[in-house]
């Protein structure tokens, strides 16, 4: 618990809480051929893990994080029950593994929030995957926040799935409906909370083949554009597969459960 006019350093906090993490992930099997009961003890042991952390801004809404996670992995569910989705999977590749996707994405915030640039917890929580399951081609599933400003170059068609799961990460949230997001409404609204924070525009260096590094500015138009064609592209990958229109198929954000 934060004490009162006590200095806190997030970065600090960050540091101990990545390794944490790690030894936490050591008695986490998550592999393509992971079993309905490992999917089930990744999940309880991150449940219980944020339902043992104290009410702090350094962690994160315990509510909110649990919803986003539920609703990411029932559209996952929901996908999986169509032809054209598990024709997408490698061979070899489980059906609970997929599902695991909608917690390891975020894994990194059943362990802290913050005061942290956009891109912080995404690069660490990118880190921390690649390092613990060397053997899994993250890059084949998770989408990546370079992808946004530019520092990495935008998936081709073939790779599907990591777009599908952007789309899903944008929009598995309750009262998010496609149409209102994609037309402006919803998004800009989030992005003057960035904005406000501090955290657009946002500013990276890029290593040049001289070996000098060039800056890099993201405004928050750009952010937005860059952002939004990702997101209308796994909606149209996800349009394909189920024939269905994006409010519709994302209906669960509106129910009441």
């Amino acid at each position: 618990m934060e004490q009162p006019n006590q200095k806190i350093d997030p970065y600090k906090i960050v540091k101990e809480r990545t390794l944490q993490i790690i030894d936490f992930l050591k008695d986490i099997k998550v592999s393509y051929s992971m079993t309905e009961k490992d999917l089930n003890d990744l999940k309880l042991k991150l449940k219980n893990h944020l339902e043992s952390l104290p009410n702090s801004s350094l962690n994160p809404n315990k509510e909110n994080l649990l919803t986003h996670i539920e609703l990411f992995e029932g559209y996952l569910r929901k996908l999986y029950q169509y032809d054209k989705f598990r024709q997408l999977i490698p061979q070899g590749v489980s059906e609970n593994f997929i599902y695991s996707l909608a917690w390891l994405h975020d894994l990194t915030r059943f362990f802290y929030n913050g005061p942290f640039p956009l891109y912080y917890i995404d690069w660490i929580n990118d880190s921390l995957l690649r390092k613990v399951y060397p053997e899994i081609q993250w890059e084949s599933y998770m989408h990546d926040f370079d992808w946004i400003i530019g520092k990495k170059e935008t998936p081709d068609d073939k790779n599907q799935i990591t777009l599908i799961l952007k789309a899903i990460d944008s929009l598995a949230k309750p009262g998010r409906r496609p149409s209102e997001f994609l037309s402006g409404n919803q998004y800009d609204q989030w992005l003057e909370i960035q904005i406000s924070k501090g955290n657009l525009p946002l500013r990276y260096k890029r290593l040049l083949n001289n070996g000098c590094y060039q800056e890099i500015i993201i405004n928050p138009q750009d952010y937005k554009n860059n952002d939004l064609n990702l997101i209308t592209r796994g909606l149209n990958i996800i349009q394909s597969i189920t024939d269905q229109e994006p409010d519709r198929f994302f209906v669960n954000n509106f129910s009441n459960k």
